[in-house]
């Protein structure tokens, strides 16, 4: 997606001389133009796709699973944690 002027219309034309132009940027303006560049460069996907090229599918889905359990490691420690704190609050405990 392009978005013509979007930088121009806030800033001076001045403002964007000489090399260091990205630095007089407000920070929000410039999180939205590092997103933007990210977005135009297909930034995660294409390194994703070189590492499968690189590794293989195998070891794509051996992290893929070794993620998924410890994300449902954490969820479990969470919920357990949960109902340990609540047990402890109606005994009165806490």
């Amino acid at each position: 997606m392009l978005y013509p002027n979007l930088f121009k219309s806030r800033y001076p034309a001045e403002a964007f001389r000489g090399k260091a132009w990205v630095r007089n940027l407000e920070p929000e303006d410039l999180d939205a133009f590092v997103q933007i560049g990210l977005e135009a460069a297909d930034h995660g996907r294409m390194g994703g796709e070189a590492l499968v090229k690189q590794k293989g599918r195998k070891h794509m889905k051996a992290i893929a699973r070794r993620g998924a359990h410890m994300t449902n490691l954490r969820k479990y420690w969470n919920r357990l944690l949960q109902e340990e704190l609540l047990r402890l609050e109606q005994a009165g405990e806490l």
